[in-house]
């Protein structure tokens, strides 16, 4: 196994973008020798990813067209990373240089909004690293030589993968391990992805994920618009489990259980609360005494960093100012384990008198008028 990492790390030496002979041996190592290497160990990963042998994914990349600076092998469920975009694995990853390949648990640097592939930025992968961190940290604190940060020498691309990586253990070229402390190093690493992975299925919102009904509303308007209609979703995209976008039936249980909460809260500080929602384009109509307050519930399993408003709420709380309010209830948890979809917890957040300023309003999506009007 460490002549094969030796000589890919030999052949970056000689890197180009172009399908040299050099590159086209390194390709052959990274797609074949080194994946049909790990094979006969596909049992053992299997026993520390928790998963069925047949869906311990063991392949090879470097470069399609172009050729890769920083070309890699990665071992994963595809049901849960259908490709290296997307999802968390477990990845070799040869620097730039030569100097160093690493074993990392990372992420994949895109996600599927619904039309479209979209890269995530670095403040959404590092939020991402934060959350599955303490997943891991217990195991892998013990672990000798293990680190947080790497360095690939490999520009844009290496940069992204660098952000995207949440522990890594690192092999420079002069001492390389032998093929059972290799394997060892491997199976401890699946086994803290089969941490993330579990932590993943449970969790409602993972930070540094797009906002849920920011994400169906851009979509919508999106499809409204012709573009990206559906069964366009390319198969590498495909995520099984919990995905981004929220059902119908999850999107009215989170505004029940935000408008709930909205309820309590205003009437134990002795207002008089009237829900208004299926007639009003607002939530809640509160009176105390000579007081009136006019209110706009937006409920999430986000962190509530962003809300959708429609045109109609905008409008009439504008009006309404300063005798209006804005409750946000985020991080609110789904439990999809019953014969139906409830929402529990959540944390209120109001903002009154509710003023909105221009720059924190960004359309989703435009109407425009032709030269047919």
């Amino acid at each position: 196994m460490n002549d094969a990492l030796a000589r890919v790390m030999d052949l970056q030496l000689r890197y180009t973008w172009r399908a040299t002979p050099e590159m086209e041996r390194r390709g052959v190592i990274v797609r074949e020798e080194i994946p049909r290497a790990l094979a006969p160990h596909r049992e053992a990963m299997a026993g520390t990813l928790g998963v069925p042998v047949e869906r311990v994914r063991i392949e090879g990349a470097d470069g399609a067209g172009r050729k890769s600076r920083v070309p890699w092998v990665r071992v994963c469920d595809p049901e849960r990373s259908p490709s290296a975009m997307n999802g968390w694995y477990v990845v070799l990853l040869f620097s730039g240089d030569g100097a160093r390949v690493y074993l990392a648990l990372m992420q994949g640097t895109t996600y599927w909004t619904g039309t479209e592939l979209r890269s995530r930025s670095s403040e959404e992968l590092t939020a991402r690293v934060n959350w599955a961190h303490p997943h891991v940290v217990e195991a892998a604190e013990d672990r000798a030589g293990m680190l947080r940060r790497i360095d690939l020498a490999g520009g844009k691309l290496g940069r992204s993968y660098e952000l995207g990586v949440v522990v890594a253990l690192g092999y420079r070229r002069d001492a390389l391990p032998g093929t059972d402390a290799f394997v060892d190093d491997l199976l401890f690493m699946t086994g803290l992805l089969r941490r993330v992975y579990a932590a993943e299925s449970e969790a409602t919102y993972v930070p540094g994920d797009p906002v849920p009904e920011v994400l169906d509303a851009e979509v919508s308007a999106d499809r409204a618009a012709g573009r990206g209609a559906v069964g366009t979703r390319p198969a590498s995209a495909t995520r099984s489990g919990q995905g981004f976008l929220l059902s119908a039936v999850e999107r009215r249980v989170i505004e029940a259980h935000s408008v709930a909460m909205a309820t309590e809260h205003f009437a134990a500080q002795g207002w008089t609360v009237e829900d208004v929602g299926a007639r009003r384009p607002y939530d809640l109509h509160l009176t105390r005494g000579d007081e009136e307050l006019h209110v706009e519930v937006k409920g999430t399993t986000s962190l509530g960093q962003e809300v959708v408003l429609t045109r109609a709420e905008v409008e009439v709380q504008r009006a309404f100012a300063p005798h209006n309010a804005l409750v946000v209830v985020h991080s609110i948890r789904l439990d999809r384990s019953g014969a139906e979809v409830t929402a529990e917890g959540g944390v209120l957040h109001c903002t009154s008198p509710w003023v909105m300023e221009q720059p924190d309003l960004t359309p989703i999506s435009y109407r425009y008028r032709t030269d047919l009007a």
